[in-house]
């Protein structure tokens, strides 16, 4: 659970920063500040996953309390243009995130506690709000954004302002050809005032140096009487409302959170909560892993990496099969695709292809099963003979066995051109892999002469990229042979991954550099000087406890522990794609990113329990 004092809340501009992000299965999420401020043009209660990509359709809801006499209480915290308005912060008493996100406020005449529930493998949300005070009126406004999740609506006339009430539900379409927005509140009365809140500011957007201004329609309101110990619960769809009681649905969903986690405390039991965000079953490509919020739908890369974490380290063997079939699909020239990339010759990312080798290999380790699924073991050859056979756009396997990236084929997925060091790595894991595969199918003159590759390119790595003065391996060495020895992480694959480039002392001196160099309370950072990135941990983690036995665990354990107060940043609950370097170490790039989570994960299975003290 992460809980939030007063002191915090009240402070607006910390308290803005601090995020909750519930994922339903499809796509889609609710997520918001945990001041209920959205910050981020991706913030919403009800964001949907479309054909057309994923909408944001309900943005946020403003609430007040009416009493006897006239008294109004405002419990909405809003940010426009030079203003906070409503001041809704100045009653927050406490948060929650206990699976799901509740806050509370408290005025002179009682408490409000409120609670948002995406329901999973639903285009619904439910907002429950329970009081223990005197009678009241509560109000409940939503504000409507309906535009794709990364623009911004403006005021407009051709947006639909009728709305069609029915009994305590009422439904609009702002928009022709948009999914219809149903709200139903049990014992609740729709009054359909509506206007525009024009101006609206997202913080973090304008912090990051993007347009953090937007127009929000609002079609009128729902009023609600409130005894002591009663709850309203509404229930906001895309289409047709949910039949059930909207607080035995937020119970179900609580119920089922907490389920992911039963018997799993501390660091290990939020991360596996954390890790149900990333699984999606998409209309079209079928079951993925998502890359992280806010981001896109999927990277080849990403869900490769992360994998065997959040799936395989977890138990969710069948996911895991069923997410590298997906793959499979996406995989052309020895390249894997995202799925949304064109189909030219280089479309893809080669590196996604070796780490979708890998994944495949830690498939079979942690289920027997999976020896006998012809179809990866297919395509973990289609990887290998495409890249020995000069298929693979852009790159090449030299006569001395290292893989080069052509100059002109080198962008943000495939690195650096020449060699990298991870490349290397990762082919010389791929070779091995694919030998294993063959001998076990009794094919040993193929597999003898991928395990000669793959000696081949050991040796010449140890030849090339070894400096025994630096103690460390190159980062990359360029296609005239010029080795380039900045420190850099990248050279864990080489210490990391199932099948080490090293003989032991010279991969002990690595490890010792790149932990000295490198190595912050929140990941290691690429490059000095750099962002520390947290998916790293399980590469390291991996020659640690590999070079180190005992002793590696046991530094594995003191960093994992020290890593589990920072759940509480950024994106509660959840492990940002990188952070700042240097201290405060602030989150940055997606807030909850699937490596991160799935690398994470993986790391804490690899130590097991901590090892009793003076072994």
């Amino acid at each position: 659970m992460r809980a939030l004092g007063r002191e915090l809340l009240r402070d607006v501009g910390r308290a803005e920063r601090l995020e909750w992000w519930q994922a339903d299965g499809r796509g889609g999420w609710a997520a918001s500040g945990v001041l209920g401020l959205n910050a981020r043009r991706q913030h919403g209660l009800l964001v949907v996953a479309t054909p057309a990509g994923r909408l944001n359709l309900l943005a946020r809801l403003e609430e007040r309390l009416e009493f006897a006499g006239g008294e109004t209480v405002e419990l909405a915290t809003a940010r426009y243009a030079g203003a906070v308005h409503p001041r809704g912060f100045e009653r927050a008493e406490a948060f929650a995130l206990d699976p799901l996100p509740c806050l509370v406020h408290e005025t002179a005449r009682g408490r409000l506690g409120r609670t948002v529930a995406r329901l999973h493998d639903t285009d619904a949300v439910v907002v429950q709000h329970e009081w223990d005070g005197e009678p009241a009126q509560l109000v409940v406004r939503p504000l409507l954004a309906y535009r794709g999740v990364d623009e911004l609506q403006r005021e407009r006339d051709d947006l639909r302002r009728d709305v069609a009430p029915d009994g305590d539900a009422v439904a609009c379409v702002p928009l022709a050809g948009w999914p219809p927005l149903v709200m139903r509140l049990p014992g609740g009365r729709w009054q359909g005032e509506g206007w525009w809140y024009r101006h609206c500011e997202y913080a973090l957007d304008r912090e990051q140096g993007l347009e953090g201004h937007e127009d929000l329609w609002s079609p009128g309101e729902f009023r609600v009487a409130l005894r002591p110990g009663q709850a309203a619960a509404l229930l906001a769809a895309a289409g047709a409302v949910p039949a059930a009681d909207p607080r035995a649905l937020l119970l179900a969903e609580k119920a089922r959170q907490r389920a992911l986690s039963a018997g799993v405390g501390g660091l290990e039991g939020e991360l596996r909560r954390a890790a149900d965000a990333f699984f999606v079953r998409d209309a079209e490509r079928g079951p993925v892993l998502a890359a992280g919020y806010p981001g896109p739908v999927e990277r080849a890369r990403g869900a490769a990496i992360a994998l065997p974490g959040l799936c395989l380290a977890i138990g969710r063997v069948e996911q895991a099969r069923d997410v590298l079939h997906s793959l499979v699909n996406r995989l052309r020239l020895g390249r894997l695709a995202s799925g949304d990339e064109g189909g030219g010759a280089a479309a893809g990312d080669a590196q996604a292809a070796l780490w979708f080798v890998i994944a495949v290999h830690r498939l079979r380790e942690a289920d027997p099963a999976a020896a006998r699924d012809r179809g990866l073991e297919a395509a973990v050859d289609a990887v290998v003979d495409a890249w020995l056979g000069g298929g693979a756009a852009g790159l090449r396997v030299r006569s001395d066995g290292l893989v080069e990236v052509a100059a002109d084929a080198a962008d943000a997925d495939d690195a650096r051109p020449g060699c990298p060091v991870e490349l290397q790595a990762l082919w010389h894991n791929a070779l091995l892999i694919a030998a294993g595969l063959s001998r076990s199918r009794g094919d040993g003159g193929r597999a003898g002469g991928l395990a000669h590759a793959a000696a081949r390119c050991r040796e010449s790595v140890q030849r090339v990229f070894w400096c025994d003065r630096r103690g460390h391996l190159a980062d990359a060495v360029s296609a005239e042979g010029a080795p380039d020895f900045t420190l850099r992480a990248a050279q864990l694959h080489a210490l990391g991954l199932p099948h080490v480039l090293l003989p032991r002392d010279a991969a002990l001196r690595a490890l010792a550099a790149v932990e000295t160099g490198l190595l912050t309370p929140h990941g290691l950072r690429s490059e000095a000087g750099g962002p520390a990135e947290p998916w790293w941990a399980g590469l390291w983690a991996d020659a640690r406890v590999r070079l180190l036995g005992e002793a590696g665990k046991a530094a594995v354990h003191a960093w994992l522990d020290g890593l589990e107060p920072h759940l509480g940043e950024g994106v509660l609950g959840q492990v940002a794609e990188r952070f700042d370097g240097a201290p405060p170490h602030a989150p940055r790039g997606a807030g909850a990113a699937a490596a991160s989570v799935g690398e994470l994960l993986r790391a804490l299975r690899r130590v097991g329990r901590a090892p009793r003290a003076g072994r």
